[in-house]
């Protein structure tokens, strides 16, 4: 004859509730701070200086009004304010050292859409008339530059500020 199932007792009960806890608090916290890619700029770009001079991100982000894709600077962008040294900062004479090899920055973007992902700048900071720091933080207050993206975007986010800003959220207007 086959006995019935033992049933869980409470401490079971208890350290099974405890292990899951940990692992769930691990996946939402820990995992995404220990899976991110640090990303190093080939510059110390120090945005807060540039801010300072009233300059904005499409003085630089060139694409910004215009494109799927804001850009990144280019050396003809930097050389319009940085054809001779202005400051005493060390990053800057290494910019300037760039500049004089005529060899193109290597910047590395810090967002990288999905490939099923269709996303315009052009038709959220024109259309929609939306400031970069909305989605992107305040990048103008930054000394350093970021090693990760400073916030991530989610399409929970996108679907919120669709819904308060009465913009279509139809899939295939973003998802490709």
């Amino acid at each position: 004859m086959s006995r019935p199932p033992a049933t869980p007792t409470p401490t079971a009960r208890i350290a099974f509730v405890v292990a899951f806890i940990v692992v769930f608090v691990l996946g939402l916290f820990v995992w995404p701070l220990l899976s991110g890619q640090e990303i190093a700029q080939p510059l110390e770009f120090n945005h807060l200086a540039h801010a300072e001079y009233d300059i904005e991100c499409v003085d630089c982000h060139t694409y910004v009004f215009t494109g799927l894709d804001p850009g990144l600077p280019d050396n003809a962008v930097c050389f319009d304010c940085h054809e001779e040294v202005i400051g005493e900062s060390p990053a800057e004479l290494l910019l300037i050292e760039w500049l004089q090899r005529e060899e193109e920055i290597p910047w590395r973007p810090l967002y990288l859409q999905p490939a099923h992902v269709f996303f315009s700048h052009r038709r959220h900071a024109t259309v929609g008339e939306l400031e970069c720091s909305v989605c992107h933080g305040d990048f103008g207050q930054m000394e350093q530059p970021p090693t990760s993206a400073p916030r991530k975007l989610t399409m929970d986010e996108c679907i919120d500020c669709h819904a308060e800003t009465e913009v279509d959220d139809d899939c295939t207007s973003c998802h490709r």
